[in-house]
């Protein structure tokens, strides 16, 4: 016979802490974590696992804010990088980037695949001052091979 307990408690480690939902003595249900490092998490959580849409706050400062899966950043979701104030937006695959737009701190972005955190193949550069852009290609080299920037309106 399977018996199913939920109950709100808390739970104290040396290292992190968890407060939130359980089933069968597993984080199931909404939660919050906080690591030994000092990143914390406020979301969804499936058998044991982060596992569904949540807020992830890393040491560094750091944010990731969408979906997960098993423990990895997994569908549509935005990544904010503290140190250069710029944002990844778009689909994650497995705790990787995969496609969407990077946002610079000043507005201007860069819309595409991504590949290691990296810009890939085709993508489209946007300066956010003139809202011009220009459609490229990143090279076997890293180097942006641009087409005609197109003027744009601001």
């Amino acid at each position: 016979d399977l018996h199913l307990s939920l109950r709100r408690q808390r739970q104290m480690c040396i290292r992190d802490s968890y407060e939130g939902e359980f089933v069968d003595n597993k984080k199931h249900g909404a939660g919050e974590k906080t690591f030994p490092d000092g990143s914390k998490y406020a979301g969804a959580f499936a058998e044991d696992q982060i596992h569904g849409e949540g807020e992830y706050t890393y040491a560094s400062g750091d944010v990731y804010r969408g979906s997960f899966e098993k423990g990895k950043k997994h569908g549509q979701g935005s990544y904010f990088f503290k140190a250069s104030e710029s944002t990844f937006m778009g689909r994650w695959a497995e705790g990787k980037f995969e496609e969407g737009e990077w946002v610079f701190s000043d507005g201007s972005s860069y819309r595409g695949r991504f590949q290691n955190g990296k810009p890939t193949g085709e993508g489209t550069y946007t300066w956010s001052a003139s809202g011009n852009t220009q459609t490229g290609e990143w090279g076997s080299d890293g180097a942006f091979i641009g087409g005609p920037i197109q003027a744009g309106v601001v």
